[in-house]
């Protein structure tokens, strides 16, 4: 019922309603055929790096209420200076730099606003995507080269 519901919504058919990347925007351009795999892979390695970045947060964590086994300097007694926990963060917040350069640097001005939203599953995007409305496609599919070009993400021969 929900498969064919989500083919109904998204025009999809009933064999691509259940395959895993229904699930999101950008699957459902690839299955559209409005975006090839190497830009789907890129797209999801994007969304790695921009959620990797949003949990690194120099800041240390609040201690539980309900955690009574917590021990005086937070709820991991660590208070966000180890070295291990600095570089994992400088290092997120590295790739996401590189990554949102490389969108700017792309040659279109709304790549990365285009990508933040497929990732995000905008709602108002989706609906015109339903409707074969291929709305901010070219700018989509700009920004995910440029990210597979930079991933080092194999364009298969003839693409």
């Amino acid at each position: 019922m929900v498969l064919a519901a989500r083919g109904r919504v998204f025009g999809l058919s009933r064999e691509q309603s259940d395959r895993v990347e229904a699930g999101s925007l950008m699957g459902r351009l690839y299955l559209g055929e409005y975006i090839v795999l190497h830009q789907l892979q890129a797209a999801m390695r994007y969304e790695e790096i921009v959620q990797a970045a949003n949990r690194a947060i120099l800041a240390k964590g609040y201690p539980s209420p309900g955690d009574l086994n917590r021990s005086r300097g937070g709820h991991d007694s660590d208070d966000g200076t180890s070295p291990e926990y600095v570089a994992k963060c400088r290092a997120a917040t590295e790739a996401a730099n590189r990554a949102w350069r490389c969108l700017r640097d792309c040659g279109e001005a709304l790549a990365r606003y285009a990508l933040d939203q497929a990732i995000a599953d905008d709602h108002v995007m989706a609906l015109a995507l339903a409707r074969s409305n291929p709305i901010m496609v070219p700018e989509i599919r700009i920004g995910c080269n440029a990210l597979a070009r930079m991933l080092k993400i194999q364009t298969p021969v003839g693409r």
